[in-house]
């Protein structure tokens, strides 16, 4: 269920004690196994800032955000900018 998910039941006047299943849509999802590069690339495809990570047999293992991947890639960037001045 998204914050996109409840402003639209909001305002297409929907029974908010509904289960969240009814009211909100199929998350969009992809694999533990596969690059981060593909889930940058699902959520850009689908205007989306969250991402559900299932693993090979359909269970949840987690949630990504934009924010979480602007994190990694900050770190990473430092991480390879100290390496750069370690090992030049």
């Amino acid at each position: 269920m998204s914050e996109r998910d409840i402003i639209r039941a909001v305002a297409q006047e929907l029974d908010l004690d509904k289960p969240a299943i009814e009211l909100g849509n199929r998350p969009i999802t992809i694999l533990d196994s596969d690059p981060i590069l593909a889930a940058t690339e699902t959520m850009r495809r689908h205007n989306i800032r969250h991402v559900v990570v299932v693993n090979k047999e359909g269970e949840l293992v987690g949630v990504l955000s934009v924010r979480d991947l602007c994190y990694e890639r900050t770190i990473l960037q430092e991480l390879a900018r100290e390496e750069y001045i370690l090992w030049g």
